[in-house]
């Protein structure tokens, strides 16, 4: 006797993607659930955008801190730098170097891109 076999159908959707593409998205939605700092815009990347007056040592920092006077500002002592509201931007702009940086929403806070603000 001769038996034939039937192969079954099988409808199978199978997705690839590499470990770095894979790692780069658990990465991008593990940021998204990071704090960020007063004053921040988060992206759709998970990083946060700032715009910040840096100084380079801490009487700098606290005497700029004082003409302020504590008015819409956040004071970054681990990266020696004041994080301003838009608002305070555009006022502070021909008084300060004011950067607008984008950094990863993590504890170290590694900068993806910083520039300098220029105003007309």
């Amino acid at each position: 006797m001769d038996f034939e076999r039937k192969k079954p159908k099988i409808n199978l959707k199978v997705h690839l993607c590499t470990a770095e593409t894979k790692n780069w998205f658990q990465y991008k939605n593990r940021l998204l659930r990071h704090e960020i700092l007063p004053f921040g815009k988060r992206t759709s990347d998970g990083t946060a955008v700032y715009f910040a007056i840096y100084c380079k040592n801490n009487k700098k920092l606290r005497n700029i801190k004082r003409k302020l006077n504590g008015k819409r500002i956040y004071v970054d002592n681990k990266k020696k730098r004041i994080i301003l509201s838009e608002y305070l931007v555009k006022k502070l702009a021909n008084l300060y170097k004011i950067y607008k940086v984008e950094e990863y929403s993590t504890y170290d806070g590694v900068e993806v891109e910083k520039g300098e603000m220029k105003w007309k």
